[in-house]
């Protein structure tokens, strides 16, 4: 999810550099028209050409107020509808190409761009068929146009962002096609790789992105093309982190100005950190920071240089808080803040710290309110005061989880957590309610499992021992991945114990050992059974 967050926004770059090339707006400043009316015209499309819509927009106006039967007057009134679609006015522009036609009758030049342009409005309203049609009609009518390859090129990115993989490749691959030379060619033969990375097809995509290297090699595409190969080893089902790191090395040594070099360190650090190669993690993490200090992942790598010190083996936890506070400190806008804050907060938890722990999650309830990472702060409060004993408290807190974060992943663990305060603290009546609760408001949830157990375990301590047994094979049998299933083997042998069925016992611990050899309840259940046969009790 990090990764197709960020090569999408970063695609997006791509995406505006090559605007420039595209058809609409006669191009600025051709011919014709008096010297003030060009300057003045020139001079807004300079502005909207660095990304000052609001200005150019208003310069556009102040030129069509002054020339309005100028000749490039109905060119502005394009660009004024180009402005408001850049400033996100999707309404406002849609109604300023219209008035391209109502104002200026007799243009003919700019039919195509106008529709182009409208179809580019309807793609970011996500308005999809309505895209499409003034697309097609701009290829269908207008194919000699400026602005054909352009529209064959978003009918593709249309359709691709729908997930029509099929449909877009087919528009893509008639823009290389029907337009060899444009300047969209490169990038469809990219966007034909990516899609089929997109569906998972990771060979396929490593064909399709190769292309791009071989044939389009000095493409503003190449580059792109090469950090998605290092993606493709990467992000596949088994992943090749050492040439995945080749791949992105070279981005690094064949593109050098590329805008992707400090995204190819980033992914560098991060092969290392999916191989739990901590380490070597945070020293390619620092290259980012020292390299490319104004990187857009540079708040990533700062908190992943702070979750190496926190997984590594043995944590470095004084360390870990020292990076995570750097993420909250010198990137504090961050989508990152959050979980800084929160695992800031955690490594206190990790080290029994409770009462810190507390005084840092609280932080995130309070400078974050409203991120992804409260309902976890959220439900680590309420195990903070839980490994404190203080059950009460604990409950209250994970009620919060449930009444405040309903469609929260962290539920089903708080309301599990509830009736483990229950059975910690013998109330065994209220623990099976609060644990039959899991089961019926989160079935399928990741603490089902566990509860299931846990009600085997509170019949146990019961001395329901028929019942527990019944509820301790529902673990195993219902829940075939479970890492609970060689504990209530365990305990199921237990009950026998606790019974004096001393031949029942040993059928069940045997089953342990078979079923479960390399459980440390296999080793406990031999010791058991070494005790009976020698006669202990």
């Amino acid at each position: 999810m990090i990764i197709a967050r960020r090569v999408s926004a970063l695609l997006l770059l791509l995406t505006i550099a090559l605007l420039g090339c595209e058809g609409g707006g006669g191009g600025g400043g051709g011919g014709g028209g008096t010297a003030s009316e060009l300057d003045l015209h020139n001079a807004a499309i300079d502005q909207f050409n660095t990304g000052n819509y609001a200005v150019a927009l208003n310069q556009f106006r102040n030129q069509i107020n002054t020339y309005p039967d100028g000749i490039k007057a109905d060119n502005a009134q394009l660009y004024i509808g180009r402005c408001h679609l850049e400033l996100g006015n999707y309404s406002t522009a849609l109604a300023e190409f219209d008035n391209l036609l109502v104002l200026y009758p007799d243009t003919t030049v700019l039919l195509d761009d106008r529709i182009y342009w409208i179809g580019r409005t309807y793609l970011e309203t996500e308005q999809y068929n309505l895209a499409i049609n003034n697309f097609q009609q701009v290829v269908t009518n207008y194919p000699d146009s400026n602005s054909a390859d352009n529209a064959q090129y978003y009918i593709g990115k249309t359709h691709h962002d729908q997930g029509n993989f099929n449909q877009a490749r087919t528009a893509y691959q008639a823009v290389i096609t029907n337009y060899p030379t444009g300047v969209w060619a490169d990038n469809a033969q990219y966007k034909i790789g990516e899609s089929y990375f997109d569906e998972g097809n990771f060979s396929q995509a490593l064909v399709e992105l190769n292309i791009v290297l071989s044939t389009y090699g000095t493409s503003n595409s190449a580059d792109i093309a090469q950090f998605k190969i290092g993606q493709v080893y990467h992000d596949r089902p088994s992943p090749n982190y050492p040439q995945a790191r080749i791949e992105y090395n070279k981005v690094k040594a064949n593109y050098p100005d590329s805008t992707w070099v400090d995204n190819a360190q980033y992914e560098i650090g991060e092969t290392y950190y999916d191989e739990e190669n901590y380490a070597q993690a945070i020293i390619e993490f620092n290259v980012v920071l020292d390299n490319y200090p104004d990187s857009s992942d540079a708040d990533l790598a700062q908190y992943r240089i702070g979750r190496s010190y926190h997984e590594q083996t043995p944590p470095d936890y004084n360390q870990a808080r020292t990076a995570y506070r750097k993420v909250t400190t010198n990137y504090p806008t961050s989508t990152w803040a959050d979980n800084a804050q929160l695992q800031f907060g955690l490594t206190y938890y990790d080290q029994d710290n409770f009462t810190s722990a507390l005084t840092e999650l609280q932080k995130v309830l309070s400078d974050y309110a409203g991120t992804n990472s409260v309902d976890a702060a959220q439900y680590f409060i309420g195990r903070s005061y839980h490994r404190q004993f203080n059950f009460v408290q604990a409950r209250t807190e994970y009620n919060k989880v449930i009444s405040d974060h309903a469609t929260s992943t962290w539920v089903d663990n708080a309301q599990y957590q509830i009736g483990r305060t229950y059975y910690d603290q013998a109330n065994y009546a209220q623990a099976l309610i609060e644990f039959q609760a899991v089961l019926s408001n989160y079935p399928g949830a990741s603490a089902s499992d566990e509860a299931q157990y846990y009600i085997g375990r509170t019949y146990h301590q019961q001395l329901s021992y028929a019942t527990a047994r019944t509820e301790y094979n529902r673990v195993i049998n219902s829940y075939p991945d479970s890492t609970w299933k060689d504990n209530a083997q365990f305990r199921i042998a237990e009950t026998y114990r606790d019974q004096g069925n001393v031949s029942a016992e040993l059928v069940e611990l045997q089953k342990v050992i078979d079923n479960y050899p390399d459980s440390p309840f296999a080793i406990d259940a031999q010791i058991r059974i070494d005790e009976i046969n020698s006669g202990s009790p």
